[in-house]
């Protein structure tokens, strides 16, 4: 792959990567307000991974999506909700005594660096 390719990609996920994570902050802070930081963070991720996958099949990796890749990419993110995005999010709000809406933050950027690999892979590797 080329660079200006590459780098088109990676801007181009940036900017997707950025919406999803207005409607995951913003689904997250709406849940907050009546659930706990655990099932606000599920509810944002979900609703923003749907948009997500969408536009980063069709428009950041070029993919027409399939139930092959859903599904792939799909297990692929559970990891990272269930491991790294819950697991992080309870190691700042549970150990280290961070408010819920301020451990959201470092917790989706890690969440962000993971799903971008996680979303090359499996658009790369189609089955």
């Amino acid at each position: 792959m080329s660079m200006n390719k590459r780098q088109n990609e990676i801007i181009k996920f940036c900017i997707v990567g950025t919406m999803s994570a207005l409607i995951d902050f913003a689904v997250y802070n709406v849940v907050l307000f009546f659930s706990s930081y655990l099932v606000s963070v599920m509810a944002g991720f979900v609703l923003s991974w749907l948009f997500n996958y969408y536009l980063s099949s069709c428009w950041t990796f070029n993919e027409k999506p399939t139930r092959l890749n859903f599904i792939g990419l799909l297990s692929a993110h559970l990891f990272n909700l269930l491991v790294v995005r819950l697991g992080v999010i309870y190691i700042f709000v549970d150990l280290l005594n961070i408010h819920p809406r301020i451990a959201y933050i470092p917790t989706l950027m890690i969440s962000a660096i993971v799903s971008y690999f996680l979303a090359r892979f499996n658009f790369k590797h189609s089955f």
